[in-house]
Formats: structure tokens, C-alpha cells, sequence
């Protein structure tokens, strides 16, 4: 059985979990011959019930949750520097675990479960060493963020 990662950063994302849980179900229902999907998931210093809401989720689906609270320093950093340490300090974490596939997500971007099916045969048909998508999310009519990738 193939595993596959799911991982993103969260942070106040109450708003966007709902529609996230609801593509998971339908990416594990649609791809569950062969593969075996485990969810990390960093999310820090939210002011709404993003936490709570992802350990209710933990009785289905096999999600682990790295949560921290950050100094007002680290807040006060621009956007691009607070994302590029949390997600060196996420990647840190995906290095520790054993997966065939990882997925990078944001949790507002549109996609279902036909989606990953797709990827990964995309993936296994061909010699790349990476995919991306470019989708769009439920705030802006375009994607700015390219960390949305698959990868071995």
C-alpha cells in the first residue's frame, strides 16, 4: 500500500476546514484501493477554533497536529518571512516521516477528490519528480501561493 502525505500550514482557518474535511473524505473515498492517507498539519496562534476543529476530525482520519504559539516578533514579520520559516520548520517535520507522495496544501484552495486520483496517476505514468497544480481559492479569482506541489 502506497502512502501518501498530506500536509499544509493552518493558522485561523475555521472558516475554511469544513470545505478541507469534506475534501479529504472524498480523496480517501475516491482513492482508497492501494493507498494510505496520513495528514500533518502546522498550525499556530489562531484566534478561532481551527485547533478544535482539526482534533474532532482525529477520530477519522489518521491527522497528526503540530500546534505553536509564536512571539509577537515573529507575528510582526512580513508575510513572506513568516511563511518561509513555518514552512522550513513544517518541511522539518515531513523529512521525519515515511511516505511515497507528499501533498502540499493551503486550506482554501478549491480541489476534490478526482484531483489527487488524477495527480498520482499523472505521477506514476510519467518520469517527473514533481507536480504542481495551480488552482484558485475561495478569497482571490487567482492562485499567488506555488507551494500547493506533489512530490516523491
Amino acid at each position: 500500500m502506497k502512502k501518501i502525505l498530506v500536509s499544509g500550514l493552518l493558522q485561523n482557518n475555521e472558516k475554511y476546514l469544513p470545505y478541507l474535511f469534506k475534501c479529504i473524505a472524498q480523496s480517501e473515498e475516491y482513492n482508497c484501493a492501494g493507498y494510505e492517507f496520513n495528514y500533518l498539519f502546522l498550525t499556530n496562534n489562531n484566534e478561532d477554533s481551527t485547533l478544535e476543529l482539526l482534533e474532532e476530525q482525529k477520530q477519522f482520519y489518521n491527522i497528526e497536529v503540530i500546534n505553536k504559539n509564536y512571539d509577537e516578533e515573529f507575528l510582526n514579520l512580513e508575510r513572506i518571512c513568516r511563511l518561509r520559516s513555518l514552512r522550513e520548520e513544517l518541511l522539518d517535520e515531513i523529512k521525519k516521516k515515511d511516505f511515497e507522495y507528499l501533498i502540499m496544501i493551503d486550506s482554501d484552495i478549491i480541489f476534490n477528490g478526482k484531483i489527487i486520483h488524477d495527480l498520482i496517476l499523472i505521477y506514476e505514468d510519467s518520469s517527473y519528480d514533481a507536480l504542481g497544480t495551480n488552482t484558485k481559492n475561495f478569497d482571490t479569482p487567482f492562485y499567488y501561493d506555488t507551494l500547493a506541489v506533489l512530490l516523491k
